[in-house]
């Protein structure tokens, strides 16, 4: 028995919360990447990974590990891919859930 089957409905309406959650934190980090602010990326990608373990979400934490190192390291150039391949693997996530 796993925590969707304990949970039922409830999670269900969590993982939903947090599908709303990696979207809203795509689009804050792009707009993020256009002002140059590294540290709001940062703190956004460090949330991301932080609770995609709880939902399977494997590799959205690390695309958001990624992310998070790249801002430390003020590695501009590699954040742009890493947010589109978040954004792949976003869709994918909201296709199977369809």
């Amino acid at each position: 028995m796993n925590i969707e089957d304990v949970l039922g409905d409830e999670y269900r309406e969590m993982q939903e919360e947090y599908l709303v959650q990696i979207r809203s934190s795509l689009d804050q980090m792009k707009h993020d990447l256009d002002g140059g602010d590294l540290i709001s990326i940062r703190r956004t990608s460090h949330s991301l990974k932080g609770s995609a373990g709880m939902f399977g979400y494997d590799r959205v934490g690390e695309l958001g590990s990624q992310i998070e190192q790249a801002a430390l390291a003020e590695d501009v150039i590699h954040i742009e891919p890493l947010l589109i391949e978040l954004e792949e693997t976003y869709q994918e996530i909201r296709q199977r859930a369809a």
